[in-house]
């Protein structure tokens, strides 16, 4: 504890520093860790003994000590109530967001609930396996996360909608889609992985390009056009399919006359 009284002066307590402090009790470290200088971008953990062999890990945070901040060791109220608690928003603001959403949905299509924390998000074991969010999702142990996760390439084939994993689909209404949204330039998910069909996706894509070619070229002819003069006399005037409105006062009668 020493150790951590003289480093707090050093301004030790930030994100290039990685504190892990062992103790056999939590009261007696977070008495001391009150007094020290805090901020959001320090990384402290705290490993108190749970039993023989298991652990209980602290990430210990303050979102600013000298500006009034309170340290936060561990949640003091259920996950239910933090997700749906407005007070700092600004910590964990995707979660709750996302939770927000669940909830609207959940009013909407009438059904309920079971929220549960996981260890991580998910990544990949020594056995080849996903732990965590992916992991539980994976073995259909949930139905879906409501945390934000972030798409990576080992995560893909697990939480993939369907076994198409080479992005490949020979279907008539993908041609049909396929087409439609390269008129409409817009790409697809799937590829072509034969030569004759990469070969038409080229033509089709080269197809589309000529047409917007042309297409914004008439255009943009027809804008820069002189208009037609077709009117040159008075003769010209009378037989045009312009139409003529005079005010009937005094001054119009006496100028025609």
């Amino acid at each position: 504890m020493l150790i951590i009284l003289k480093s707090t002066d050093k301004n030790y307590f930030f994100e290039s520093y990685h504190w892990l402090i062992l103790s056999k009790s939590q009261e007696n470290v977070l008495d001391v860790l009150n007094n020290i200088k805090l901020n959001i971008n320090s990384d402290l953990h705290l490993v108190v003994p749970n039993g023989r062999e298991n652990f209980t890990i602290f990430d210990i945070y303050n979102p600013a000590s000298q500006h009034g901040g309170k340290l936060i060791p561990h949640l003091d109220k259920s996950l239910k109530e933090y997700l749906v608690d407005d007070k700092n928003r600004q910590v964990n603001s995707m979660h709750r967001f996302q939770n927000a959403c669940v909830n609207r949905c959940k009013e909407l299509f009438n059904f309920s609930l079971h929220i549960q924390r996981t260890n991580s998000w998910g990544y990949v074991q020594a056995d080849g396996y996903f732990d965590g969010l992916v992991g539980l999702l994976e073995r259909r142990v949930v139905d879906f996360g409501s945390s934000p996760l972030i798409y990576k390439l080992d995560r893909i084939p697990v939480l993939s909608v369907d076994n198409n994993q080479d992005g490949v689909d020979s279907s008539w209404s993908f041609v049909f889609l396929f087409a439609l949204g390269t008129f409409c330039q817009q790409g697809g998910t799937c590829y072509p992985k034969l030569f004759s069909s990469r070969i038409l996706s080229l033509f089709v894509f080269l197809f589309c390009l000529l047409i917007y070619q042309f297409y914004s070229a008439s255009i943009v002819s027809y804008l820069l056009m002189d208009p037609p003069r077709t009117i040159h006399n008075l003769k010209d005037l009378v037989e045009s399919a312009l139409r003529v409105g005079i005010e009937d006062i005094l001054i119009d009668r006496n100028y025609f006359v």
